[in-house]
């Protein structure tokens, strides 16, 4: 799964290197050198990579479900984003208290997982991620008023 998901991102670039490398008819680089530097780019990118992670109440906050995320990400070496589920008004998932967000990063601590808690803005307007339009649970289309 990872050398796929690594074949995946690196796939564009692939690419567009074939696609520079043809059309610089003018002086072309040698072709080790063009795969030599793109190797070095693509190793000081890899370990950039951020996993996020939507915290649901009893849905996936356990410390089963850390050991789990971890156990997923240790190949990648990933940075993950806890998210607190935003709540909207109609919503059948609850969001997680401040405490439990708390012990959740704890255990990814504990496993070695690098992890930053998401900072919360706007839940208070119903204006959080995953929220907006979400009073009443309907989202309304603005009228179009022909010019």
């Amino acid at each position: 799964m990872f050398l796929l998901l690594l074949l995946l991102a690196l796939a564009p670039c692939l690419f567009l290197l074939w696609y520079f490398y043809y059309r610089d008819r003018y002086e072309p680089e040698p072709k080790k050198k063009i795969l030599k530097m793109f190797l070095i780019g693509a190793v000081m990118v890899i370990p950039a990579a951020l996993i996020e992670y939507v915290l649901i109440k009893g849905m996936n906050d356990a410390s089963s479900h850390a050991r789990e995320l971890a156990n997923f990400l240790k190949p990648l070496r990933a940075k993950v984003n806890i998210i607190p589920l935003n709540p909207s008004s109609n919503s059948v998932f609850a969001r997680p208290s401040d405490e439990e967000v708390r012990q959740f990063c704890d255990w990814l601590i504990a496993e070695k997982v690098f992890v930053r808690k998401r900072s919360e803005k706007g839940t208070n307007i119903l204006a959080a991620c995953g929220q907006l339009g979400s009073r009443g649970g309907i989202c309304h289309k603005p009228k179009h008023h022909g010019l």
